[in-house]
């Protein structure tokens, strides 16, 4: 793909991101009340302008880039991902299950009062964040762990890539941006129940959470969504300096 073609590749993959999230980040405000309500200003209140629209563009960019985060940890350990069942990733997926079930249960149970229907909604919405978030960290342990693995994956691509002709790179390329479009907008749909679920705590403890205890809630929970594809810097910068390190040792006679 020519790396002049942006819109081939950022351009499909945050478009349509944007605009579902722009959508995801208006509904939320709206239902929110005085917690997310203020950042939207009087867009709802009227007719929506052109700067109203603009910033609505932005705050669904923000959202969409925020809520893709665990796609960046998964592409940079998809040399991981495990396309025939073995028994070790078998073990792997059944763990992973058992954690996000086990984590979901014990902070639904402890912290939402019992005899309400809320335990039954918030479940499955804390089983699927627990799920992929101790996958992201999973990933990052095994990157880290498994550089070596890492940096041949990488040599082996790249080496296809001058290889192979550049339609046929293009091909699995396209392939993988539309689907990343379509994941985006996935990911935004749990990252938004996750939100809505937060914002909804009040209702659903009977008043026992505040609308601070919301905006702190809010704050650490994305705190936590985006820290595996935070530490992806350091596994870059620790491949990169693998590299170097290799080039480095060849050069010297």
């Amino acid at each position: 793909m020519d790396a002049n073609k942006w819109w081939e590749s950022y351009g499909l993959r945050y478009a349509v991101g944007s605009v579902t999230g722009a959508v995801f980040f208006y509904c939320l405000c709206q239902v929110s009340g005085p917690i997310l309500g203020p950042l939207l200003f009087s867009i709802g209140k009227s007719r929506i302008d052109t700067a109203g629209l603009l910033l609505l563009g932005v705050f669904g960019l923000a959202y969409c880039y925020i809520a893709s985060a665990p796609i960046l940890v998964m592409h940079a350990g998809r040399v991981f991902i495990e396309y025939k069942a073995t028994k070790k990733s078998l073990i792997r997926a059944i763990a992973l299950v058992a954690i996000a079930a086990l984590t979901s249960s014990i902070f639904i149970y402890s912290l939402v009062p019992p005899g309400t229907e809320a335990r039954h909604i918030l479940w499955p919405i804390s089983f699927l964040f627990v799920y992929f978030w101790s996958s992201s960290i999973l990933v990052i342990v095994l990157t880290i762990y498994k550089n070596d693995e890492v940096i041949s994956f990488y040599r082996r691509v790249s080496a296809m890539r001058l290889q192979e002709g550049s339609d046929l790179v293009d091909s699995y390329k396209h392939l993988r941006e539309h689907g990343n479009a379509f994941f985006i907008i996935w990911v935004e749909i749990i990252f938004g129940l996750c939100i809505y679920s937060i914002l909804s705590l009040p209702e659903m403890t009977n008043g026992l959470v505040g609308d601070s205890q919301v905006r702190l809630a809010l704050v650490m929970f994305i705190f936590i969504w985006i820290a595996p594809s935070a530490l992806i810097w350091f596994v870059g910068s620790y491949i990169e300096r693998q590299l170097a390190t290799a080039a480095s040792s060849k050069q010297t006679p």
